[in-house]
This record gives C-alpha cells, sequence and structure tokens, in this order.
C-alpha cells in the first residue's frame, strides 16, 4: 500500500474542535516534522487576504508569500471583492456557536442557493491549496480551522478530492483550561509592528462555547476518527498516530508555515510543548461549578479519571 508521502498529491490533516487547545502547536508541528505546509484557518482566509495588517507566518504579507501567491493564482475568489464579501458575511452569520442546531440541521439536509456558493467557494480554495502544496513538494497540508461547521462544510463540497489522504484529529482540552485561556487575551502582530489584542471570553459564553464546539465536533467528525487531548501533546500520542497514517518523520525545511490568521510570531514558535496549565493554581472559584455542568462531555473525554492517552494501542 502506498504510504501518503510516496504519493503525487499531498495529504490533509484538518484540526477540529474547540479554540485554546493546542493546534497552533500541532499544526506547526506537524508540517515541520512530515514534510507538511501549515495553512493556519482555512475559514479565515478570504478575511485575511482582504486585510492589509495581516501577516504571513513567513513574515510576509500574503500576496508577498510564495505559497498563497501560488494558492491565488489557482483561486482568484480571494482576491475578488465580491466573493471576499459574501463568504465573511456568511461566516458571521452561520458560524457562531448561537446557530449550534441549525449547524446539524444543515448538514444532514439538502443545502440552500447560499450555502451551496458557499461550499462552491470552499471548494474551490481547498483545489487551490492542495495543488499549490502539491507543486511545493509538500507531502502534507494541515488546516487548523477546527470548526465543526466549516469543517463538515469542507468535506461534503468536494474539495478534499485535491488530496491523497484527508484524516480529522478531533483535539480537546479541559474546559477548565480553555475557559482560563479564553479570560486572557491573545497578542496579534500586524504587518507594522502593532499589537493588538484578540477579544476574551469569560464566564457562561465561554462554557457555552466550548460545549458547543465540541459537542458538534463529535458529530460531523467520521466514526473512528482519532481524539488527541491538549494534555497529551507532550506525549508520544501524535507521533503515534502519524505513523499508524503511514507518515514518517523527515528532517525540518524552511518556510513551511504559512498561516495567516494568528500571530504570525507565535506561529513560529517552539518545536517543543510547552503545558499550560496555571489554571491548577488559579484558584478559580467557578472551577467546580464548570466541572458540574459539564460532566457528561468531560467524562467521556477522560477528564474525570486518571489522564491517559485517548489512543488505543495495541
Amino acid at each position: 500500500m502506498q504510504t501518503p508521502q510516496a504519493a503525487g498529491r499531498p495529504g490533509l490533516v484538518s484540526l477540529v474542535g474547540m479554540v485554546r487547545s493546542g493546534s497552533t502547536y500541532l499544526e506547526g508541528y506537524l508540517a515541520d516534522q512530515y514534510g507538511g505546509i501549515a495553512v493556519g484557518e482555512l475559514i479565515g482566509v478570504w478575511g485575511a487576504m482582504e486585510n492589509s495588517e495581516i501577516l504571513c507566518a513567513c513574515m510576509n504579507r500574503p500576496l508577498e508569500c510564495s505559497f498563497w501567491c501560488e494558492v491565488v493564482g489557482r483561486y482568484e475568489g480571494l482576491l475578488d471583492p465580491d466573493t471576499r464579501r459574501f463568504m465573511q458575511e456568511t461566516n458571521r452569520r452561520v458560524m457562531p456557536v448561537r446557530n449550534y442546531r441549525s449547524w446539524l440541521q444543515t448538514l444532514r439536509l439538502p443545502l440552500n442557493k447560499t450555502m451551496q456558493w458557499y461550499c462552491t467557494e470552499v471548494s474551490r480554495l481547498y483545489l487551490a491549496v492542495g495543488a499549490a502544496a502539491e507543486s511545493a513538494g509538500s507531502h502534507l497540508v494541515v488546516d487548523s480551522s477546527k470548526h465543526p461547521f466549516f469543517y463538515g462544510l469542507a468535506r461534503a463540497s468536494g474539495g478534499f478530492e485535491a488530496f491523497e489522504h484527508t484524516p480529522a484529529i478531533r483535539l480537546v482540552r479541559d474546559p477548565r483550561g480553555v475557559l482560563y485561556s479564553l479570560a486572557r487575551p491573545k497578542a496579534q502582530v500586524t504587518t507594522q509592528g502593532a499589537v493588538t489584542q484578540m477579544v476574551a471570553h469569560g464566564g457562561i459564553r465561554g462554557i457555552r462555547y466550548w460545549w458547543a464546539m465540541n459537542s458538534a465536533a463529535d458529530r460531523v467528525v467520521p466514526i473512528g476518527t482519532p481524539m488527541i487531548r491538549y494534555e497529551d501533546l507532550g506525549s508520544d500520542a501524535v507521533a503515534y498516530l502519524m505513523a499508524r497514517w503511514g507518515y514518517r518523520e523527515q528532517p525540518a525545511v524552511e518556510l513551511t508555515r504559512h498561516q495567516l490568521v494568528a500571530n504570525p510570531v507565535r506561529q513560529q514558535g517552539t518545536r517543543t510543548f510547552q503545558l499550560d496549565a496555571r489554571w491548577q493554581a488559579a484558584g478559580l472559584p467557578w472551577r467546580t461549578g464548570v466541572a458540574t455542568m459539564l460532566r457528561p462531555w468531560m467524562r467521556r473525554y477522560g477528564y474525570l479519571d486518571k489522564p491517559q492517552s485517548e489512543l488505543d494501542r495495541p
């Protein structure tokens, strides 16, 4: 059986789950170790192309980045004002967690004209990214969009046909750690070197956010999709999984990271996982309440038991 790295087309690994769960580290690690390209959150590329303050993780503007220039050459929708406006407006309307029930309903029923158009553009983006990665000699593309509804639409759009192998990883994290992280704003760096702050969330809003994203993610990924916990990213769970999929580690190469939707300095970060467990020492008064409200999901993900890898070993 041909391994993904021996195939002509690259593979695609989609990270699906909640934000602040280690996706920045994981996508960079996968790209660095397995001859891949980390493209960041493809769900946000239309907006990133319109924002003159966004930098690629390679520290170039998007249209000065060789990889994204290749993508744009194959998919002009990233430069078309009407397409960018439509995709951003649709994202703002349908992606918030208040639409949780409609996400699942939409994925079960025939799409209306608006969502058909949306899926057509998503498909064109993935086809262009796959072709650009193949042209660059990459064996792997890592998409950290995470949003379960976007993943479901992308998977149904036909865009995955550009890739040889299209598994997903369900990425989860203890909700108490996520809520602690959400309450602390993250910095972003602009093309001018200015630092802006990402919006912080907390309390009930953060709990609902965690529940909706994880509950929906469990429903949209294929049966048998492996789950990796944030707390296990420092173990050999990821390497074991990639080996099971037929990927072999390769020497790190330059310019493997081309994320557009985040802090480019942070995206270049270390290849050593640094567990953030500050929430455990914070003495937050709502920790017990969170564990009570989210008990079924915490038990499902192993957070009420002794920590262990979610991968079944032979």
